[in-house]
């Protein structure tokens, strides 16, 4: 039997903030990962103090309304957590949630539960160790007069700028708070690397997360995240 591959955690303190919600009753989150600058051992306090300040961005606003033109009524972000790794180990460190989030869909119309968009993390490394991927829900159905198995490549670009509004200001943002300062990233575990991102890329077709190899060519959107 072939041992499995060696996965290296890279040697720099790591964060990531996870978005947990529903979409009729069902669970679902999806993620990014920082860098940090903090190292040691912090108190849950901070960590608490941290994540409630990144939700509290005024550019927070972008994601969560942008994310409700895609969503149906029953689709729900309800918290966000944030877990702290120090350097060097898979295990977190300590965590907080923030709840009272209070972001849900605003769509009467629903498509798939499975339904979501790809938004790829672009980075400064070549292939595909320099890109990360988290699949955000985008439940309502399909309402695209040009383009009836796309959503309006407007949506879809609020939506990157949203985001990549929101990462720009965590990146910003100064050091001093629990785990230190953070800066957006993908995490490569095969290289042991972790590489700033320097773009988002929003796929303007729903992944319905099934037969990805034999999707057809569709476009997408692209917003720049300041590092």
């Amino acid at each position: 039997m072939t041992a499995p591959p060696v996965r290296i955690i890279p040697n720099v303190p790591r964060a990531r903030i996870t978005f947990i919600g529903s979409i009729g009753g069902a669970p679902f989150n999806f993620a990014w990962w920082f860098t940090s600058d903090g190292t040691g051992t912090h108190a849950a306090s901070d960590v608490t103090t941290d994540i409630a300040a990144y939700i509290a961005f005024a550019s927070f606003a972008g994601v969560k309304v942008n994310w409700q033109a895609l969503n149906h009524t029953s689709t729900q972000i309800q918290q966000a957590r944030l877990d702290y790794y120090n350097a060097s180990s898979a295990a977190v460190l300590v965590s907080a949630t923030k709840t009272g989030i209070a972001a849900s869909g605003t769509i009467s119309t629903v498509s798939a539960a499975s339904q979501s968009v790809c938004v790829t993390a672009i980075t400064g490394l070549a292939g595909r160790s320099g890109k990360g991927r988290a699949f955000m829900p985008a439940t309502a159905s399909i309402s695209n007069p040009t383009s009836p198995y796309e959503y309006d490549s407007a949506k879809i670009l609020l939506l990157a700028q949203g985001v990549s509004g929101w990462l720009s200001a965590i990146n910003a943002a100064p050091a001093g708070l629990g785990v230190g300062k953070l800066r957006c990233a993908v995490q490569s575990l095969t290289l042991g690397v972790m590489s700033p991102v320097t773009s988002l890329r929003i796929d303007t077709r729903p992944d319905r997360q099934e037969h990805r190899e034999k999707r057809l060519t569709f476009g997408n959107q692209t917003s720049p995240v300041t590092t």
